[in-house]
């Protein structure tokens, strides 16, 4: 489903309402090509003698180790972010199994200047155990999106041994997003009524003539 259709409740409705959002301040986007070592889950270097492949199991989780003030640019702040990629090699020694690579990451992103305010709510999303956390100004708050995928494995030889390590090159897609908690004012229309839920079909002729987009660019060569 590309978009999901939302009509207002009050057709009449059409004014400035009072929302508490998180607002975007800044944010940036990379797309690193990179060449990681592979680790054993201790963190030592993987080795074999034998080639290995992969076995389509990829995955990646950003940590956000460190935000702090950036020492030149007032309002700004760095950013530490560690990617942790796990994925399973095929091999024919014991040793291969579950690996992973870690690639850290700064960024500097701008977050507004910092402020004593606290702000503290029952809502359940800022709830630890049987507490609640307040809110803190004096920090961003950072939102760390990522997608990898996989390109290829590379051997290394070692000096003096049968065994080599391994490298794996990997393609990130990131987003990084410094936010903070706001007061905004908005356009409304109102509270939503959503439609009717649809129930699922097994007809493919109704959901490739009622659902599926006339591809129009396939019969328009692109421009220069």
């Amino acid at each position: 489903m590309e978009s999901m259709d939302i009509s207002s409740l009050d057709k009449t409705c059409n004014k400035e309402e009072c929302i508490f959002a998180y607002k975007i301040y800044d944010s940036c986007r990379q797309q690193d090509c990179l060449i990681l070592p592979v680790l054993n889950l201790n963190g030592t270097p993987y080795c074999d003698h034998v080639p290995i492949t992969f076995n389509n199991s990829l995955t990646v989780t950003p940590e956000i180790k460190d935000v702090r003030p950036n020492n030149i640019k007032r309002g700004y702040f760095d950013i530490d972010i560690e990617y942790t990629f796990n994925y399973n090699v095929k091999g024919n020694s014991a040793a291969a199994g579950p690996k992973k690579s870690i690639f850290p990451k700064t960024v500097t992103l701008f977050g507004s200047k910092s402020s004593d305010v606290a702000i503290v709510t029952n809502l359940p999303d800022f709830k630890n155990g049987s507490a609640f956390e307040p809110l803190s100004q004096s920090l961003p708050y950072v939102i760390v999106e990522a997608s990898v995928n996989f390109l290829k494995f590379e051997s290394v030889p070692i000096a003096g041994s049968v065994d080599k390590n391994f490298l794996v090159t990997l393609g990130l897609f990131t987003l990084i997003k410094s936010v903070r908690p706001v007061n905004l004012i908005v356009k409304s229309s109102g509270f939503c009524k959503p439609e009717k839920c649809v129930d699922p079909s097994d007809d493919v002729c109704d959901f490739f003539e009622n659902d599926v987009k006339f591809p129009f660019d396939i019969f328009n060569p692109p421009q220069k």
